[in-house]
């Protein structure tokens, strides 16, 4: 039998020694607390942009729902509204109900009309005023022009259909009818010649 190898101490010193983990000094602990908490706080921020812009995005969502199911009611106000106006018109029209008038009916319909506009108030829909104010693009659509001398022009003289806004934001533009000054004749126009033979005969 062999003899046990034995290790002398020369070669076990030459072997190399494992050094002990050094614990991370308190200033490299300190930055990556600080790099921690700055990603912290970064996630915070983004979230509360996420959550914000999903707000917004729900806000916007239930308004357009809703300016949907209150544009549906419009042509019911704009008939009513004309009944309504051709009632008060022409009240004494009416016939008394023992010649067939149903004066109630007429009444019946006021009342209908005074009601769908509470429920326009309580939605935050408001008719707009655009009578004898300035033409504006964004809220108005012109249907015709109306001449006027005495009128400054693009003034709404006339409101064929009513606007309105929701909650301050347009609903519907109101159809209108603007001023413009009349037309000046041109050399080339009917009556031009007979106005120039005149003036030449003065």
């Amino acid at each position: 039998m062999g003899e046990p190898e034995t290790v002398s101490e020369s070669e076990d010193a030459a072997q190399p020694v494992e050094a002990a983990p050094q614990a991370p000094s308190p200033s490299a602990t300190e930055d990556l607390a600080a790099r921690y908490y700055d990603q912290l706080l970064r996630l915070k921020a983004e979230f509360e942009n996420y959550r914000k812009r999903v707000d917004r995005e729900k806000a916007d969502l239930l308004r357009w729902s809703h300016s949907i199911l209150i544009g549906e009611f419009l042509p019911i106000y704009d008939a009513l509204d004309k009944a309504c106006q051709n009632i008060e018109e022409n009240w004494d029209a009416v016939p008394a109900p023992e010649r067939g008038g149903h004066p109630e009916l007429s009444r019946g319909l006021t009342l209908v009309f005074k009601e769908i506009g509470k429920i326009f108030e309580t939605q935050k829909v408001a008719v707009m005023e655009v009578l004898n104010k300035p033409f504006d693009p964004k809220l108005h659509d012109i249907v015709g022009v109306i001449r006027r001398e005495d009128v400054n022009e693009d003034i709404v003289l006339e409101v064929v259909q009513k606007g309105f806004l929701l909650e301050g934001r347009l609903l519907r533009p109101a159809k209108v009818r603007i001023s413009k000054k009349p037309e000046k004749p041109g050399p080339g126009s009917p009556g031009a010649a007979e106005r120039q033979h005149s003036k030449s005969e003065e």
